[in-house]
């Protein structure tokens, strides 16, 4: 259950394949067949219909096993998404970060504080003060709180002055 499901059914009579297809059918199943040396093969592929196999031979245990490795593996892909994007996110923020505050010390360094004109200087003041806060946690630092896209614009801003220095 913890890799994709495949349920198989194999016998050596043709007719009694036949038979299981009929009964199958019946039931509302629809198997696929294929023939494998001298054996005739009945399977599912997907879940679902191994589930209702399984349910309808009488064993629903099984197909509650089935089911629950299902939803188990479902809710890891979801939690290894979530977190994987999280990282993602948290990465390019540090990256974000890092850019910034090399771009405010290469300016420090060539021109000192006054490179900075008014508003600039507390978003660079707090910036070097909070290297690990995220745009957002940052802009409430501000007061009054300034909007994540002003703050954004004012680091562009003080990347953009760095990069004419260059």
């Amino acid at each position: 259950p913890d890799k994709k499901s495949h349920l198989e059914l194999k016998t050596t009579h043709q007719s009694l394949a036949g038979e299981e297809t009929s009964l199958m059918l019946d039931l509302g199943l629809s198997p696929k067949q294929a023939r494998r040396g001298s054996a005739y093969l009945l399977y599912f592929k997907d879940g679902a219909s191994a589930e209702d196999f399984l349910t309808r031979i009488g064993a629903p245990h099984a197909a509650m096993e089935l089911m629950q490795a299902k939803v188990e593996k479902n809710l890891r892909n979801t939690i290894n998404r979530q977190v994987n994007c999280e990282t993602a996110n948290m990465m390019k923020a540090a990256d974000a970060s890092a850019r910034q505050i090399a771009a405010i010390q290469a300016l420090i360094d060539s021109r000192g504080e006054d490179a900075f004109p008014g508003n600039l200087w507390e978003t660079v003041r707090l910036r070097l003060e909070y290297p690990t806060d995220s745009l957002s946690e940052l802009a409430q630092r501000f007061d009054p709180p300034i909007s994540k896209p002003g703050l954004s614009h004012r680091l562009k801003k003080i990347i953009e002055l760095a990069e004419k220095e260059d």
